[in-house]
Parts: C-alpha cells; structure tokens; sequence
C-alpha cells in the first residue's frame, strides 16, 4: 500500500502519560473505563477477530449508571480532544442486505512501537478489504447478454454513465466511507488515505480493477472471459467500424492483424488475448488523441475493460491450453495405455497425416512417455511412428494378430520387428520361450516372402536351407536399403515442407514489420507537420529512430514509396504515396497554408512550407483531374478541384458505411470486421 509508510496525523496519539502530563483527566470512572476497553481491544489479534470498540459496546464498570449513547459519545469526543483516541472504522459486509456497512470504532495507543496506531489502522483496513471481497463474490455472475447492454448504453452516451445505469460493470464499495456514517466528523486526510489504500489493497488483490472515467470493476473468475471478449466482439462490431475515416487507425490495425496472422501460421499456437489488447491500445490511442477528446469517447467502456481485463484473460487462455495438452495426452495415452484396452490397440501406427493433427508439445510427451517403446518406419507416404506399451507380455498375442494380417498390412509386421530389435536387450527372456520364437519366426517368414524374388521362392520349395537363408537375407538387406532411401526422401519432404512454412512465416513477419514501421514513420509526421508546424527533413525523423542506422532509414523510405523533396542538400520528408495520399495532401496542405499566414515565422521554417505547399498545389491538379474518370480544364481553380475531390470522397464514406458489407452489425450482434 503506497500510502502504508507515510506519517498519517490523525493517528497521532499519545501514550496515557504523556496525556496526563498534558492535562488529560482519567481520574473520573466513565473516562478511565471507556479509555480502558478502548485500550483492551487495541491489538492486532483483537482486531482479526472481529473485536472492535464502538459507542454502543456495554462496559461492565458502568452499567449501575446513567450512561447510554449520548453520555458515551461525550466522553469518546474528550478522549479524542485530549489525542488518547482516534475514531476510525471497520466496514464489514451484510449478507442479508447485501451491503457494506460503515462502523466507526476507537483504537488507543498502547506505548509499543512495534505495535502502533499505524499497525492497527492498518489492521482495520485489511480486515474491511477482506469484507469487500466478500461483499463482491456475492455479486452475480453476468452473461453476455447482460454485459453487452451496458455497453450499448455506453456507446450511446456522449459523457460517462451514471453508475445505475451499468449495473453489470462498475461498482463503488468505497461509497460508504461518507462523513455521514461516522460519530464525529472524521478528518479528510482519513478518508482519503482509507480510499486510497483500500482501492490500491483490492487492485493490488486482483479483486477489481480500475477503469479510467468509469470506476472499479470486479474480476470474477467464472465471468472474466465472457466479459473480456464479449467487450472485444463489441469494440470490433460496433466501435472500430463507426472509425473506419480514421486512417491512421485503420493502418495501426491493419499492422497488428498482419502480426496476428503470422502468429496463426505456426499452426497449433495457444489462444491470446495480446492482439485484441494491441488493438484496443490503438484504438484508444487514436479516438483520444482527436479534438475535444481527453480521456474519454464513447464506447470507452469496451476498451478499457479488454486493456485491464488482459493479463487476468491471458493467464486463463494459457491455463485453459495447458488443461487441454494435458486432457488431449492422456486421452491418447489411455487408448494405448489404458485398462480394459484391447491387445490389439496397444501399438498405434502413426501417419504423418495422424501426427500434424496433434499438437507438437503433445507428439514430444508421447514419444518421450516412459510407457511407451517408441520407433519409425519409412513408406513411400511418409515416416510411421510406432507407440506400443511397454509390456512385453502382450508381443505373443500381437504376434497371433498378425498373423493374420493381409498382405497390405505386412509393412506393420516389419515395424514392428523394427520396434522389437531397437528394445531387444531390455528383455531377452522374450527369446528363451520357444513358441513365441517359432511364431514370430513364422511373421517374419510371412512378411519377407513378398521380397523374395519368384526364383528364389521356387528354389526355397526344394527345401535347400542355403537358398532359405540367402533369400532372407537378400528380403532382410532390400528392406535395409529401402529405409534408409526412403528415410532420406521423406526427410527432404520434410525439410522441403519446413522450408516452406518458415518463408510463408518470414514473409508475413515481414509484412508486419514493414507496416509497423511505416506506420511508427507515419505518426512521427504527424508530429512533425501538425504538432510542431515544420516540415522534416529525412535526418530530422531517421533521429527518431535510433534503431535504424540512417541509411537502412533511407532506403526503407525509398522501397515503401515515401514522397521526397530535395532540399539544401537533403530531403523534406512526406507521407507514402498510398491510397491515403490525397487525403493526407489536403489535410496537410490546410494545416500548412495556416501555418504560412503566420507574419512572424522563422523564414527558414516558411522556406521548408513553400517547397511542400508547392508540390502539393502540382499534385492538387493531379488528383483533381482523375476524380471521377472525367478530365479537369487545366485553369480550374485548385481549391475547388480538391473540394470536388472531398465531396466525392465523403460520397464514397456514406456509401461503404451504409453498405451490408460495412455495417456494424446493428444494435445487438454482429460478426466483428475482420481487423
């Protein structure tokens, strides 16, 4: 808490002597006991019991006399005048009203430094933060549909909502804390420093958070993802597309899907909640900094809730992946693995087909599963991956199953003699029984005869054992030769693949990084023309961005297409020449002719402007004359050029905005624009 080591002033208080020194006067009975049970319950375990002293505590001494509430109150308020007591409070929850309750209540200073009234307000402040949570666990849990209206509410309001009119959002559970709910009138200082730490302690809980304009938001864990992106489909349906002018928002956005989509073309990547935060960061970065904006716009309340909301989603996405590695791993290890499975199903041949379906930290677990013998098989289709539990108990019944294999399936047979090989030495008992060794013996045979040349299987009828054993050994060296070819093909398949995925990822981490940059360039601009009313040189931005040596700067400007115009042996920088060129020309061109009406600015600056203003009144012509398909007289007027440019510009803005394609959605629903 920031405020926990700071002197509070109001907890000064005095030790019993140091009171009486002063002229504290203890020696009348009502005094002394009330200091006394005040004094009683001024400890940190009383406190964490619930034990507090309040004006309607019965004390023993005093119940034979006159002595209620008023007669308490009196003496409360002497004590307090001679600093031997300090009126705080204690907010506790009421179940059955479903509210928090101030209570003031007295502590008294012990002498102990340890122990002080500081400890003890503290003390106070946790145990009311533990009733706050309380109080807001009982809260509802709120559906989509519910969180979704208040944020039609909001976006249709020009200022921030009264707090009733959000019900499923913000809420105040500071409210109590009034002068009003207290004996005495209790110092400011009290109840801002109680404020402050109390909201500071719930933050720091991670029992709410708090968003800018509109309060203090619960988190619950059973809501905090519905609301997070039911607040995201909200700010992309119904926020974004009311923006879609906004160029460079438009831009920003388009820069953070392209980053998102080269994180999607990793193929199994857990669920973020990082690129809806990046937008909305954008999004609220571009709607405050237009005029009149300060920290608010309507519609606010979706982005701030998906910007704090973020880390608590981020953490559940990754919770909920983990869950998931670990439900789907032991769904496929149980079906090897589990009991009551059929010897049958015991060993699994995986494709490569089977193994892109399965996540790679999935695939890494099983192969590296202590329960499993693990090998390869090369086919013509790809690398086979074998899984077989690691009992040798079950290879004579798997011996007899196939057996009966048709010829089709006889490449399983050679796997699995494969399998047998590489874990042989684990359990050469297998090989002293005699019958599981004539079976398998017989496998083998039947697996190897669709190698043998048709000669050799004529000779091998004679029943010379010569040519049996050179035949097996001509089918044993074939299926030698024909893995390690085959390995080093599906290899190369692989790598092949592997190369491809991995230019596809380049080229669009690529694009990300181009747009962002040229957007990150396109900003600082902005800054230059409209903030600071000078036109840049190339050196004065490629300072910006320390990062960049500045010729790699200059270069990139060049490829990206930005316009530039030689002066006193450098170039002034301007904007791409995009699609977004003609209406940045005739924003930048106002704001510069402004500029240049100016009488006292610096003649090197208004140098700068006439070189761009110049440029631009060429490009005005340009533009103007294509607008429409239809050719310009070549003495029209330049302002009404662009004015006729501008007209049709908003022409085609109201079309796209009325359009299906472009809607929002209407006011319920709708599926987000793909930003």
């Amino acid at each position: 808490m920031s405020a926990a080591g700071q002197k509070k002033e109001f907890l000064n208080l005095l030790k019993e002597s140091d009171a009486m020194a002063r002229g504290a006067n203890l020696s009348e009975k009502t005094h002394h006991a009330v200091y006394k049970a005040i004094k009683s319950v001024s400890a940190l375990d009383q406190i964490k019991n619930g034990n507090i002293f309040h004006a309607g505590v019965k004390i023993p001494e005093l119940e034979n006399l006159d002595y209620g509430r008023k007669e308490a109150l009196e003496v409360l308020q002497r004590l307090i005048s001679d600093q031997l007591i300090a009126q705080v409070f204690w907010m506790d929850f009421d179940p059955g009203a479903n509210k928090l309750v101030i209570t003031p209540c007295y502590i008294a200073n012990w002498g102990d430094d340890r122990i002080g009234p500081e400890q003890l307000f503290q003390e106070l402040l946790m145990q009311s933060v533990e009733n706050i949570e309380q109080f807001l666990r009982n809260r509802p849990v709120f559906n989509r549909d519910q969180i979704w209206k208040d944020l039609q509410k909001d976006v249709k309001s020009p200022s921030v909502p009264d707090l009733s009119q959000l019900p499923t959002s913000t809420v105040d559970p500071l409210a109590p804390i009034q002068p009003s709910a207290f004996d005495f009138v209790p110092p400011a200082e009290m109840l801002r420093v109680a404020r402050d730490e109390i909201r500071e302690e719930l933050i720091r809980r991670g029992a709410v958070v708090y968003l800018l304009e509109y309060g203090l938001l619960p988190i619950r864990d059973e809501e905090v993802v519905v609301r997070f992106e039911a607040c995201a489909d909200f700010m992309l349906s119904h926020i974004i597309p009311e923006h879609r002018a906004n160029a460079a928002l438009k831009s920003e956005l388009h820069s953070i899907s392209t980053q998102e989509e080269a994180y999607h073309l990793e193929g199994f990547v857990r669920k973020t909640a990082d690129f809806t935060h990046k937008k909305a960061t954008a999004v609220k970065k571009h709607l405050l900094s237009s005029p009149g904006r300060t920290s608010r716009f309507p519609g606010s309340l979706a982005v701030e809730q998906v910007l704090q909301l973020h880390p608590f989603v981020e953490k559940k996405y990754r919770e909920g992946w983990e869950k998931e590695m670990d439900h789907q791993h032991k769904e496929i290890r149980e079906s090897i693995l589990g009991l009551g499975v059929d010897v049958a199903d015991q060993i699994r041949f995986f494709s490569e087909e089977d193994r892109e379906s399965i996540p790679p930290e999935i695939w890494r677990r099983l192969i590296n599963d202590n329960g499993f013998f693990h090998s390869t098989w090369e086919r013509n289709d790809g690398t086979y991956h074998v899984l077989c539990k690691k009992n040798p108990a079950i290879f004579p019944e798997l011996v007899n199953i196939m057996l009966n294999m048709g010829p089709e399936n006889h490449w399983k047979i050679l796997a699995f003699r494969f399998l047998i090989e590489k874990y042989e030495s684990t359990f050469p008992e297998l090989f002293h029984d005699s019958d599981f060794v004539d079976a398998y013996g017989r496998l083998l045979r039947r697996a190897y005869m669709s190698l043998i040349p048709w000669y050799y299987r004529l000779l091998m009828f004679l029943g010379l054992r010569s040519i049996v054993d050179a035949a097996f050994q001509n089918a044993k060296k074939k299926i030698q030769e024909d893995q390690e070819r085959l390995a080093a093909k599906n290899q190369e398949k692989r790598d092949n693949r592997d190369k491809q995925k991995i230019v596809e990822r380049k080229e669009k981490a690529g694009q990300a990084e181009t747009l962002e940059f040229t957007r990150r360039i396109v900003e600082s601009l902005e800054r230059h023309y409209f903030d600071r009313g000078v036109p840049p040189l190339v050196k004065d931005v490629a300072q910006e961005f320390p990062d960049r040596k500045e010729e790699e700067f200059r270069e990139f400007i060049k490829k990206q297409g930005f316009k530039q115009l030689d002066f006193e042996g450098d170039k002034i920088l301007l904007y791409p020449v995009d699609h977004q060129w003609r209406v940045r020309a005739i924003k930048l061109r106002k704001r510069l002719e402004d500029i240049n009406q100016d009488p006292g600015l610096d003649n090197s600056i208004r140098t700068r402007i006439s070189t761009v203003l110049k440029m631009l009144q060429k490009s005005i012509k340009q533009a103007a004359s294509g607008v429409g398909g239809a050719p310009t007289p070549e003495k029209l007027d330049p302002d009404a050029a662009f004015q006729r440019f501008e007209s049709e510009l908003e022409k085609h803005e109201k079309v796209s905005a009325g359009s299906p394609a472009s809607s929002s959605g209407g006011e319920d629903s709708g599926s987000p624009p793909d930003y």
